[in-house]
């Protein structure tokens, strides 16, 4: 599997009797019984093309807006376009039987976790190390007192924090839940009384 079908398989959980359960909002709302395989085929297609389109086109969209004016015409537009994706998934889940549970977050981090390489969640860590260095050294490169920019100071070095956090979080999250690759716990074989 690649990194969107994992992203996207993280929306989906077995069931108590073994049935799929497909979270169309993670952990916001319950669950919807999937009871056939070309119904789940859908929905993960769905969500597959979410994270691989949608998001990173409202990414650099909001890029290009950030560098002119934003105005009531791109509100729109955003607005248009997020009820075209909710509609969307609400005809693919309408009629679906309500599961009774919610997706607790760290299942979702856990399975959400799987998609990222360990690799990058390292190099994301070092990337917010050398945030939080690079926000803590502004007064001393540049000679300024730190009254004058406590601010930015304060912003990098907390999204440098907050990088690192979550680097550790998921790393962690893929070690714990046997991700890695050669890391997964190979069941027992049953053993038999003497």
């Amino acid at each position: 599997m690649g990194f969107f079908d994992d992203l996207a398989e993280a929306a989906f959980k077995k069931g108590a009797d073994g049935s799929d359960i497909y979270y169309p909002s993670g952990v916001l709302e319950k669950g919807r019984v999937v009871l056939d395989a070309e119904r789940r085929k859908k929905l993960f297609t769905y969500h597959k093309r979410v994270y691989k389109y949608a998001t990173p086109l409202f990414v650099l969209y909001g890029a290009a807006v950030g560098f002119g004016s934003f105005t009531w015409s791109h509100l729109v537009f955003i607005g248009v376009v997020l009820i075209l994706l909710i509609a969307r998934q609400r005809y693919l889940i309408s009629g679906l039987p309500t599961y009774g549970e919610k997706l607790k977050a760290s299942e979702a981090v856990t399975k959400g976790a799987k998609a990222f390489h360990p690799a990058l969640l390292v190099i994301s860590g070092v990337i917010s190390l050398l945030l939080i260095a690079g926000g803590a050294a502004i007064p001393v490169v540049f000679g300024l007192p730190v009254k004058e920019i406590l601010y930015p100071i304060l912003g990098i070095v907390c999204m440098g924090l907050l990088g690192l956090a979550l680097s550790v979080y998921l790393y962690r999250a893929r070690k714990s839940n046997g991700a890695f690759e050669g890391t997964h716990v190979k069941p027992r074989a049953p053993q038999r009384g003497r």
